[in-house]
Order: structure tokens, then sequence, then C-alpha cells
């Protein structure tokens, strides 16, 4: 009797565990993304933490000057509740809190949401060229810092792979863009496969609620851009060139004869 007893007692005390280091890592893996107009002391208020522990945990330093899009790590002493509101570190979103529910916000005419996988979602007018719409797109791509590193400098997105962005973006319109994490470089890869997204003429993109194949077609109708299907990888590859050009993620390369391009 003593036996079954405490093989039931060692069951559940590993069933309790294996939930409860569950629940950590989960919980571990939370981040805060910069908002518009946030502030340090407004997140840690919103955290419900020291403002020296939200500075500590991810070594910034005065004046803050805090890139929209960009992750936080939560500190330590941030309470439980407060965790599970926090989305994860691979995008997906946090639990709403208790007695609300998560609304989609439509997209206003003329612009395209833009999600950064792992990072935050913004609207941009694609079809503006001026000198500040270029640096706020080139500061949500920048690519995140590594711990402890310095933040790398933004890269202009060349216009004409702007421009097949807005083009995507009004074709779906009211749908999400998404960035592939892997898309912007540091910069410190002059050539190989890294080269033209460190240059800021390539993007790897998915949209939601459509298909790969799908995007692959539409992207094959704009002129002067490659557009690779890496159904594996789960995105579609745009880079800018001179011809236009596409390819599988075999590396084959595929017909273009049955797509008209469109102006």
């Amino acid at each position: 009797m003593q036996r079954v007893v405490a093989a039931i007692f060692f069951s559940v005390t590993l069933a309790f565990g294996a939930r409860a280091a569950l629940a950590q890592t989960t919980l571990s893996d939370r981040v805060y993304i910069v908002q518009a107009g946030d502030t340090v002391s407004r997140i840690a208020e919103r955290l419900r933490v020291p403002v020296a522990d939200l500075v500590a945990r991810n070594y910034l330093q005065r004046p803050y000057n805090l890139r929209i899009g960009r992750r936080l790590r939560p500190p330590e002493s941030t309470p439980r509740d407060v965790l599970r509101t926090l989305p994860h570190r691979d995008g997906s979103p946090g639990d709403s809190p208790r007695g609300t529910a998560a609304t989609a916000q439509p997209t206003p005419p003329g612009q395209t949401r833009l999600r950064r996988e792992g990072g935050g979602t913004e609207t941009f007018d694609l079809s503006k060229t001026d000198a500040r719409s270029a640096r706020r797109l080139a500061n949500f791509l920048r690519a995140e810092a590594e711990e402890g590193q310095r933040q790398p400098p933004p890269i202009p997105l060349h216009p004409r792979l702007a421009y097949a962005l807005n083009r995507i973006g009004q074709n779906y319109s009211g749908r999400t863009i998404r960035i592939s994490a892997n898309n912007r470089s540091r910069g410190d890869e002059p050539t190989g496969p890294s080269a033209n997204h460190a240059r800021g003429t390539a993007v790897d993109i998915r949209v939601e609620n459509v298909s790969l194949q799908a995007l692959h077609e539409f992207c094959l109708t704009l002129d002067r851009v490659g557009c690779g299907l890496h159904r594996r990888a789960n995105y579609v590859h745009i880079d800018v060139r001179r011809e236009r050009a596409t390819w599988d993620d075999t590396g084959a390369i595929l017909p273009l004869a049955n797509h008209r391009r469109r102006p």
C-alpha cells in the first residue's frame, strides 16, 4: 500500500514540476515591443517594475532613444500577470487581459501594414519617397542587436523594392505583410546570400491569409524584380534587378512565359 501511495505521489510531483517548468519557459520568452510615444519610464510603469531594472536588463544608455518596434526584455521583477499579456519572441501574441478582446485594426486607405517577425507592426505609405519616410521605414526594418552588442545602423530600402511592397500591399488591401526575421542583415556581409539584404535591395515576405503560391504569382507581374518561391522556409524572396527572374527553394529556374507584366 505504501509503495502505491509513494508511486502516486511521485507521479503527481513529476507532472506538477513539468507543468511549472513549461509555464516558466513560456513566460520567460515574453518581450515588450516599443510603441509610438513610449518612454523608459512609461514602459516601466506598464510593466510595473523600477526604471533601473528595465534599464539594466536591456543595457540601455542615455538619452534612451527607443526605436519603435524594438523588443525589450522584461526584468525578472515583472509580475506574472503582466508577463502573460506580453507577446512571445517569435511574434505570437500574448494572452489578452481578462475582460478584453483583441480587435484587428483596419489599414487606412493607401497605407500598407508591415509586421517584422519578432518585432512590431506599423503602417506605411510606401508611395512616399521623401527622406523622412525612407528613414522611418529603414528604422523599422533595422536588425535587432545581439545581447550586449551595439545597435546596427538602419539601411534604406531601395525605392524600387519599396514600390514592389506598395503594389503588394495595395493588391492585398487590409492584410499584413510579414517581413521574415532573417530579412535584415547587420550589414557586415559584403558578398554572399545576405548581401542584397544588407544593401536594402531584397526582402523575404509572406502575406497573412494569402498562399505563398498566390503571392509568388502576383510578384511575377511586377517589373524588374526577382521572385523566389521558398516553400520550406515559408516566404517569397523579392529582390531588385534589371530583368525579371524566378526560382524555387531548390534553386531551379522557373518559367516566366505565362506571366504578364503590370505597369
